[in-house]
């Protein structure tokens, strides 16, 4: 069975001042995938080369991976990223020859789908891969709700899946064969809060500072919040949530959810959601 570290990438808008800026990072442009021979019996080193191992009868000629992108709709801004970014790095991988596993070089099959924005027809395009198409490991798509279902999809079907694109902890609930290596929704909040502290030492934010949250009602925005309460009762003489509302994606509740943060006399606001770049958004 075949497991990996895979490659990711990751997008995010932040708007500074009416400007949106956009800045594309590939967290990880280098994978490593060790190919575990299943059932296989070990070979000895060869006689004439000391301490080499002979290339392993049932290594494959070919390793194939699946995914399942937002190349259209609503996230196909992030999906083409994420896209790009696996086939640049495979590109490579068999511009050079291939992986080497055992002394034999392996060439790199990625197959992926467009499942159009839409959770459960990635779900439908995840099954899809594992049981037609056969490939040997998932890497994962984009959006909370998304790879959630793709995660539900792998652990029934025993496929191993390295997910790139969700942050959720929700995602990973009663799982087994799924692994993220995006930070949480949470720690990514505390971040934040350590950063602001860097800002109140260098006395350019008040202590307590005043802080209005308007959060996504979402997994995503839920999580976020519990980390700046977290960093709130952590520590009471920097940081007071006066104000939080929830609002719902793609409706203009947030707006007026902060627009009516001011009244609450508030210092910094926090409008926290899911974005279609990718970003958890606050200023």
């Amino acid at each position: 069975m075949p497991s990996a570290a895979a490659l990711i990438i990751a997008a995010s808008r932040t708007k500074v001042g009416g400007f949106i800026m956009r800045r594309l990072a590939i967290v990880a442009l280098a994978a490593i995938f060790t190919v575990a021979a299943c059932g296989g019996s070990t070979t000895p080193p060869s006689s004439g080369a000391p301490g080499s191992a002979a290339p392993a009868a049932n290594v494959p000629d070919t390793i194939k991976l699946g995914a399942s992108l937002p190349l259209t709709g609503a996230d196909s801004t992030p999906g083409k990223f994420m896209k790009d970014a696996y086939e640049l790095y495979i590109k490579q991988l068999n511009d050079a020859g291939g992986l080497v596993v055992s002394g034999k070089k392996v060439k790199i099959d990625l197959r992926i789908e467009d499942n159009k924005s839409d959770a459960a027809t990635s779900g439908q395009l995840i099954e899809k891969l594992i049981t037609q198409d056969n490939v040997d490991l998932m890497l994962g798509g984009y959006n909370t709700t998304t790879v959630a279902q793709e995660v539900k999809v792998v652990n029934r079907l025993k496929m191993p899946y390295v997910g790139g694109g969700g942050a959720s902890s929700s995602i990973y609930v009663d799982n087994q064969w799924a692994v993220g290596i995006l930070a949480s929704i949470e720690k990514l909040a505390l971040t934040q809060m350590e950063f602001i502290k860097t800002q109140q030492d260098a006395a350019k934010l008040p202590k307590p500072l005043k802080i209005a949250v308007a959060y996504e009602n979402s997994s995503h925005g839920k999580e976020f919040l519990a980390g700046i309460k977290q960093a709130e009762t952590a520590s009471p003489d920097r940081f007071k949530v006066v104000f939080s509302e929830t609002f719902e994606r793609a409706t203009r509740s947030r707006r007026r959810a902060t627009t009516s943060s001011p009244r609450h006399g508030s210092t910094a606001s926090c409008p926290v959601t899911a974005s279609r770049s990718g970003s958890t958004r606050s200023r």
